[in-house]
């Protein structure tokens, strides 16, 4: 047990090579578009103006507090649930012949595929914060329970991927 915390203590301690294998993912899976990761959130932004419009008629809400909660839970969930996909394929599809090839210890390829995920979630975060603050719900103590949420987000996706990538492989 603690010869692998130590592993993974190492494997942070490395993040040159996992941001960099976490920005090849990003740059490869956005290379022949022009706005690149901004497409995602454009066409969910799309999705879900238009279900926050038909939801809210339906339910009798107003519009703006309905797509803020839709947003939020959207973005949460969509990074959990790309997290949890990208885990499952991430030895056997995803680094097979890193792995094969280079003796790279499994923790950095969890901690990559984490961080990429985690970018995605933060290029979602300035819109959510321009609505709370328009929508005066925003408090100068989220702040500080944002970070915190970051930091807990991050090691839940490491741990949930870890987990997930072992079930799978």
């Amino acid at each position: 047990m603690k010869k692998e915390f130590h592993q993974v203590i190492k494997a942070f301690k490395n993040f040159e090579l996992w941001i960099e294998l976490a920005q090849t993912r990003i740059r490869a899976r956005y290379n022949r578009t022009v706005l690149g990761p901004f497409w995602e959130i454009f066409g969910s932004l799309f999705l879900l103006i238009l279900l926050a419009f038909l939801w809210s008629k339906l339910w009798g809400k107003d519009f703006s507090e309905f797509f803020l909660y839709l947003l939020v839970g959207y973005t949460l969930w969509r990074t959990i649930l790309v997290t949890v996909i990208d885990a499952t394929m991430l030895f056997t599809a995803v680094y097979p012949n890193l792995l094969k090839n280079i003796q790279i210890h499994p923790f950095v390829l969890c901690i990559s595929s984490s961080y990429k995920n985690f970018i995605t979630l933060m290029l979602n975060m300035p819109l959510i914060l321009i609505l709370l603050f328009w929508s005066r719900e925003f408090y100068l103590v989220s702040i500080f329970y944002l970070i915190i949420f970051f930091i807990l987000f991050f090691i839940s996706c490491f741990c949930v991927s870890y987990i997930v990538v072992v079930i799978c492989l």
